[in-house]
């Protein structure tokens, strides 16, 4: 303050001493007048530059210290984290390996990373970065920050977030948010999450439903099917690390909003799934969707890639390629098949089991066939009562028969 208000030519003026010496018998009359000659002085020497110039050494400390505290915080986070998956590492009896089919158990070797089980995240730290769903409201920004801490999220449906370029604050459903760090490459993400995928050209948004656990049959990647996309039934398989997990995962609240018929019979049903098995060069027909006439009617498609669940196909007419799950309403078997299971359901009749679809005839026409994940959790070593060996699904896929 000495700097800005220039005391020292104040107090050790002249006029200053004749002030305090003169009449000292009157010290009201001292005080009042010395006082008086401070505030004339005050207004002369004190200008407004001086007055911004304290304001912008107050902020610059406040900010100084603001920066000191999240730096604190987020060293206590990443202590809190350590400590939580150190914990949990050691505590091998309450390890849940339920997701965990034995066919996708981590190869525990030099040339492959060790798998984990994702673990559900109970609490957001104050300034965690968050991506915002807000296709359903566009005043919404795309990201924020928490503007609050959270201990309990599992039960919390809305969050306070800060838009740290506009400075204003939403609160927001946590169904619309998801964490902006993606899952480490390691970790086993469950059936039915609710995920955010963004692609990396063209940075758009894609958010949907894990329909498939990593393992060895998908080279350790999640299959996903995209609610944002009912008409065309997209899928695609990514690894763990490019996911975003969304906050809200309450299974029944995304399904009844997104109100895909295939994606409730498909998780009703699920370890069973129907699916189509082709090879390589097979010929199939395809809904007419890629085009604006005539959706309702299938064309000629050439079968030509096999990754795991997924099938790359060329349109006959365009010579597209097309990546489709094989288990699509669009392809024309598997429509012809989920129309007659909805009769035969409305009718009473039971739908058909896995070991009946597994036990048909197989020939190099593509075929339906069920696949129950259950199932792979015996090793094709296993010997059955019978003295064959149990089918397991990567032979339902390929199509190989060790059992004659």
């Amino acid at each position: 303050m000495k700097r800005y208000l220039e005391i020292d030519e104040i107090f050790f003026s002249k006029t200053s001493l004749q002030i305090k010496h003169q009449n000292k018998n009157d010290s009201k009359s001292i005080i009042e007048n010395y006082t008086n000659f401070l505030i004339e002085n005050l207004k002369k020497r004190f200008t407004l530059k001086y007055f911004h110039a304290i304001l912008s050494e107050i902020e610059q400390l406040n900010r100084f210290k603001f920066q000191q505290i999240s730096k604190q915080l987020n060293e206590n986070n990443h202590i809190i984290h350590e400590l939580f998956l150190l914990f949990n590492h050691d505590n091998n009896d309450d390890k849940d390996d339920s997701i965990i089919h034995l066919s996708s158990t981590p190869a525990q070797t030099i040339n492959r990373p060790i798998y984990i089980n994702y673990k559900p995240i109970h609490m957001v730290y104050l300034r965690e970065n968050l991506l915002i769903k807000n296709d359903l409201d566009q005043r919404l920004p795309l990201k924020g920050i928490t503007n609050t801490f959270v201990a309990d999220l599992i039960n919390t449906k809305q969050i306070n977030i800060l838009d740290e370029t506009t400075g204003k604050t939403y609160d927001i459903p946590t169904k619309w948010l998801y964490f902006s760090k993606p899952c480490e490459a390691n970790v086993l993400l469950q059936l039915k999450l609710r995920v955010l995928i963004i692609d990396s050209q063209s940075g758009r948004r894609r958010y949907g439903l894990i329909g498939e656990e990593p393992g060895k049959n998908n080279d350790y990647r999640c299959l996903i099917f995209f609610t944002d996309d009912q008409k065309n039934m997209s899928a695609n398989y990514h690894p763990s690390s490019h996911i975003h997990i969304c906050l809200d995962q309450t299974f029944s609240t995304h399904t009844h909003e997104c109100q895909n018929d295939f994606l409730d019979r498909y998780f009703t049903s699920f370890p069973e799934r129907m699916m189509l098995r082709a090879k390589e060069g097979s010929l199939v027909k395809v809904r007419n969707i890629f085009t604006n006439f005539n959706n309702n009617s299938f064309i000629p498609a050439l079968v030509i890639q096999i990754d795991g669940s997924m099938m790359q196909i060329e349109l006959s007419h365009s010579k597209q390629r097309k990546w489709l799950y094989r288990g699509s309403p669009l392809l024309d078997q598997m429509h012809n098949y989920y129309s007659t299971q909805n009769k035969a359901a409305n009718n009473g009749f039971a739908r058909r089991t896995a070991r009946q679809h597994l036990s048909a005839r197989r020939t190099n026409v593509p075929e339906i066939i069920c696949l129950n994940d259950q199932s792979i959790t015996t090793p094709p070593s296993i010997i059955s009562n019978k003295g064959k060996f149990i089918r397991t699904i990567e032979q339902a896929i390929d199509g190989i028969d060790d059992t004659s």
